[in-house]
Formats: structure tokens, sequence, C-alpha cells
């Protein structure tokens, strides 16, 4: 766990988000929420539109606080209303996860909430696979975020893994998430990401072994679809970050950490 800062003010939360498609889902975000908990951060979490039994159990898991989306429906929204949740509870950094990453919340979460910037020019940490990690996940998933990968470091100036998931940032810019438009869906995260580099905080590489579960490294058909829509919604979301016909997202302005 971390320790609180001099102010007294805890320094991290967790914002995450949830959606159960089938039953088998349901068990396994459930254990991943209780071990977020576990950590010992005030976790935020929005659900989709999972069955309202399932809502009512993690009600009932303890230290989380479950929400309904208050930006309107799909993925984009839900992760605004946990993100501006976390930012409005006074924390200086949010780390968001998917809450289905459960090998990772055991060795690799806790590294990254250790990780949190030292320097106020970095705004953004994030957990990215090693070369020997990225060759356990499947091909199409490996060629799709390699892609966007080496544009995101082209671009952005900082080469690296940007396309595992969870990441810790400063919480100023959760403004900066609140921008992001509906459509990109899981391209907010990039979206994110190129807006900070141009407000002047750059992404720092957690670097690990964050390996693909064992029950994970196959793919069907429609998996290779999802893959290829993430990659166009990523690279969408970039785009829409640092093109400057649009100005900065949302009056965006640089402004320093909170102490």
């Amino acid at each position: 766990r971390l320790t609180p800062c001099d102010t007294g003010r805890v320094r991290v939360a967790i914002a995450t988000m949830t959606l159960v498609r089938e039953p088998g889902e349901a068990a396994l975000l459930e254990s991943g929420l209780a071990d977020l908990t576990a950590l010992g951060h005030r976790v935020f979490v929005t659900d989709g539109t999972s069955a309202p039994v399932f809502a009512q159990r993690l009600a009932q898991l303890g230290g989380l606080d479950v929400r309904r989306s208050a930006h309107g429906p799909g993925l984009v929204a839900q992760v605004q209303t946990s993100v501006e949740a976390a930012e409005r509870s006074g924390v200086e950094f949010i780390c968001y996860t998917e809450p289905d990453k459960v090998a990772f919340f055991h060795e690799g979460l806790p590294r990254l909430l250790d990780a949190l910037p030292d320097d106020d020019r970095v705004g953004i940490v994030v957990a990215s696979r090693s070369p020997r990690a990225m060759d356990t996940f499947p091909p199409v998933q490996q060629y799709a975020e390699r892609a966007i990968n080496d544009l995101t470091g082209h671009l952005l100036g900082a080469a690296g893994d940007y396309s595992y998931g969870p990441f810790v940032m400063r919480a100023a810019l959760a403004r900066a998430v609140l921008a992001a438009p509906l459509d990109v869906g899981w391209g907010w995260r990039h979206f994110l990401f190129g807006t900070a580099s141009r407000l002047g905080l750059g992404v720092r590489h957690l670097v690990g072994d964050f390996t693909c579960p064992d029950d994970q490294r196959g793919e069907t058909h429609a998996e290779r679809l999802h893959r290829l829509r993430q990659l166009e919604q990523n690279t969408r979301g970039l785009l829409r970050s640092l093109d400057d016909a649009a100005g900065q997202p949302g009056g965006l302005a640089r402004r320093s950490p909170r102490s």
C-alpha cells in the first residue's frame, strides 16, 4: 500500500468498469474486483448493462463505490463516470485498469502503484509488456497492438507498449478523459495519451513480463474482428487528440499537479 502524502490526502484511487455479457464473466469480474479492493485503495466502478443482481453483488463486496453511467451509454461514458468520481474524491493519482486482469493484480499492480511519478513533467505511468510477454498473446492481437504501439511511440516520442491496459495518471488529467469523444471506444486511452503529450506531460513505461493467461491464448474469428475494431478505435482516438484543427479538447490547459 502507498503511504499517504504529508497533507493526509489519500494518494491514489482505482477507476474501472464492468459489463457482464455472459454468465462466466460475472465470476471473473467479481474475483478481480475483490482483488482490487484488497489492495486497500478506494475503487470506483461503473457498471454497464449488466443484470441488476450483478450490481447488487458488487455492492456487497465492500470497498467498492458502484455507479451507473452519468455520461450516457457505452464504454467511454462508463470510464468517464468512474474517473470523474475518483478525481472528485481528492486523490493525487488515479489508476485505471480493466477488472479482469486478475493475474496482473497480484504482482504487476502493486508495482504500478509504487511507481507514481515524482517528476511533474510525467503525467502517466503505463504498465507495458516486455517483448517476451507480448509474444504470448494471440497473433492478430499482437499485430494490431504492435501497430498502434509503434504509431503512438513515433507520434509521442516515447517508444513502448501503450495497449496492455492498466496505467496511473495524475488526477489533473481526469479532464482529458472527460473530453474523450464517446465514439472512440477503446481509443479513449490513446486519446488520453495524446492529450497528455500536447499538455507537456510525458508517458513513462513500467515494463514487466505481463503475459497472456493460458486460457486466453487462442483466437476465434470474432476475437480477431474485435482486435481490428480496437485498432481502428485506438488510431481514431490518437488522431483526435493530436489533430491541431480540433484545438485543445475540452478547454484543457496545463496546470501543476496537486501536491
